[in-house]
């Protein structure tokens, strides 16, 4: 009697294992989904599951809207308005190279092309330089490789023999003396052995002519110190018509005058 009681007690609690062991495995069966996603949820970097297959069309990518174009607006009462776009001047008009020019002006000082007169192969060139600034003194250099010079109608060039200031006449090919302010000096260039024809110059015009001038201060002058000219210059004059000897006329003609 007692084995038949306790052989059916075991017999219970197989039963009960089993049951409970079948019951454990479907539910493992049947929620594998679930755990899966929890632990992706649980696992920081893994992708998330795929999105379930639909049969429906895609959904359109949305497009960013535009921004809304902003009005310009006009300066209101608060803000400067802006300047006005500055006018290009127009430029000057071109020198006429065919005019006479008789005047220079460097430095403060004015120069006047005076006179050219042909002396048979000489001409003799007077120019008067006024200063008007404080006393100076001048140099003027007559060296073959000087600015002093002329050019003639066909474009040669010819430098003076002799260049005097006042009563100053060159030294060693240099010409000194001092510009007292406000008083007219006369400079006299003066070209030897120029070409002629029948006793008088062949050269009737003198296209272009300058000067090779550089300017010390009275300290210098007087300390007879001349390396270092406080300023140099180049006076120029054009279109000059050069008179003979024997002519009544005492002014300079300029070149078309006779025309």
């Amino acid at each position: 009697m007692l084995d038949w009681i306790l052989k059916g007690f075991l017999k219970i609690i197989l039963i009960v294992l089993l049951i409970s062991a079948g019951w454990s495995f479907i539910t493992q069966l049947f929620t594998p989904a679930k755990h899966q996603a929890a632990a992706a949820q649980s696992q920081p970097g893994t992708l998330p599951a795929p999105m379930p297959r639909s049969n429906g069309p895609a959904p359109a990518a949305t497009k960013p809207s535009p921004a809304p174009i902003q009005p310009v607006s006009s300066p209101g009462r608060g803000l400067a308005p802006a300047d006005p776009p500055q006018a290009i001047p127009p430029a000057p008009p071109p020198i006429d190279q065919t005019k006479p020019v008789l005047s220079a002006t460097h430095e403060k000082i004015r120069f006047q092309l005076q006179s050219a007169v042909g002396q048979g192969a000489t001409l003799v060139v007077r120019i008067t330089a006024l200063n008007n600034d404080i006393d100076r003194m001048i140099e003027i250099s007559s060296a073959p490789w000087s600015k002093t010079l002329f050019y003639d109608e066909s474009g040669s060039t010819f430098s003076p023999d002799h260049v005097s200031v006042g009563n100053t006449r060159d030294d060693a090919t240099k010409t000194r003396a001092m510009l007292v302010a406000g008083v007219p000096t006369d400079i006299l260039l003066k070209f030897t052995r120029l070409p002629i024809v029948r006793g008088k110059l062949a050269i009737r015009d003198i296209k272009l002519l300058q000067l090779d001038v550089a300017l010390f201060s009275a300290e210098q002058a007087y300390r007879n110190s001349f390396f270092a000219p406080i300023a140099v210059s180049t006076p120029m004059f054009r279109n000059i018509q050069i008179r003979d000897d024997d002519e009544a006329s005492g002014q300079v003609v300029p070149e078309k005058a006779k025309r």
